[in-house]
């Protein structure tokens, strides 16, 4: 996988809201750097004692600032962050379902689903279907 492509379709996602830095610049970035971590590293096991760490904060304060600057908690932060790259996956790169899964560290391809169908209100079957019955209809009208 490559960073580019990762950062690319991050950068489609809002969940690092821009106006974390006005309101607590010190630890925004901190948490910032967290973020970055998880990040470059969503697809294996969190290590919240070098997020700490990084962050040179307490866990109960890494955790709470966290939470503020995403609205989101870590596993939650990470889970998004791999959904996102399966679904890149399964556009861009014409992966299986069950690859997609593997490559963003899902142990379990059934809770992936779920989790996908969670949290894009489709199941990533049907969802990979239709992207390319809009791109193929797309290309026909284009063509016409």
């Amino acid at each position: 996988m490559l960073p580019r492509q990762r950062t690319i379709i991050l950068k489609e996602a809002t969940i690092w809201p821009t106006c974390v830095a006005d309101r607590e610049p010190a630890s925004a970035r901190r948490i910032a750097g967290a973020i970055q971590m998880i990040r470059d590293t969503f697809d294996q096991p969190i290590r919240t004692d070098r997020l700490v760490k990084l962050a040179n904060m307490s866990p109960s304060s890494f955790f709470q600032h966290f939470k503020s600057a995403t609205s989101m908690t870590l596993l939650q932060y990470q889970k998004n962050l791999r959904l996102l790259q399966a679904r890149h996956l399964l556009f861009m790169h014409e992966v299986s379902v069950a690859e997609a899964a593997d490559r963003v560290a899902y142990e379990n391809a059934s809770q992936f689903s779920r989790d996908y169908s969670r949290m894009f209100r489709i199941s990533p079957g049907r969802d990979t279907s239709y992207f390319y019955s809009v791109i193929l209809d797309d290309q026909i009208s284009f063509a016409k």
